[in-house]
């Protein structure tokens, strides 16, 4: 429209080519990367389209569970709404991102929206930013125990006295998506003081131990109360 100088609307993501909708949103070699970010979670190859409402009309989900045609489908949106807000941080706030930053910004953001709809999603957004994966989550949450499944008693040694002692451990189904953490916190008389147990995105056992140990330190750097008091782990 001859508003912006030639030499003022050149695209602030790669610096290299007259900036338009379509090359902010697809052909930029920045955004580019972003979509490629997210089609290889799920071992996918796309040429990008000409124009943006060509590649929204091309947009079709590799699954067919109806929960993740949702997934889908507000992913495209997350990500050119992520482009767009990182052109503007650049332009009006003069602060730039790296890729691999809004890669974690598109994971978590779909998180959040997911976490405003009626489906039952048993994972939180951070968990969808550690392992995306679990976005091909399909299932109903379950009540029931169906099995039960004998397991050998450890005894419990207690901590010293006036200190606390996390037990954390991580469990997982064979041959299922299904698998948890959880923790116990108790004093050295056998007290409890806090527990959690929560199912997390399908990972490798050793990952979820991990993960477990994380999220009993995050409680405990959350809890004024708790953070008073000796513990040991």
């Amino acid at each position: 429209m001859g508003i912006i100088p030639p030499s003022e609307s050149i695209c602030v993501l790669c610096n290299s080519d007259i900036e338009d909708h379509n090359h902010l949103l697809l052909h930029c070699q920045f955004s580019n990367q972003l979509w490629t970010l997210w089609l290889d979670i799920w071992n996918l190859k796309w040429s990008l389209p000409l124009h943006i409402r060509e590649a929204f009309d091309q947009w079709s989900t590799p699954h067919n569970s109806p929960f993740f045609k949702k997934v889908w489908l507000a992913a495209f949106f997350i990500i050119t709404w992520t482009i767009w807000k990182e052109r503007n941080s650049r332009i009006f706030n003069n602060a730039a991102n790296s890729i691999s930053h809004l890669h974690e910004m598109v994971l978590l953001r779909l998180g959040w929206w997911i976490t405003g709809w009626k489906d039952q999603f048993p994972y939180s957004p951070t968990d969808v930013q550690r392992n995306p994966s679990c976005l091909l989550w399909g299932g109903q949450l379950c009540n029931k125990i169906t099995r039960v499944i004998p397991v050998s008693r450890a005894s419990w040694i207690a901590p010293l006295q006036n200190c606390l002692k996390w037990n954390v451990d991580a469990s997982a189904m064979q041959n299922s998506s299904r698998s948890a953490i959880g923790g116990v916190l108790r004093d050295h008389n056998g007290n409890f003081i806090c527990l959690f147990s929560l199912p997390i995105p399908v990972m490798e056992i050793n990952s979820a131990e991990v993960l477990a140990i994380h999220r009993a330190i995050s409680i405990t750097l959350a809890s004024p109360r708790i953070k008073k008091l000796t513990y040991n782990h």
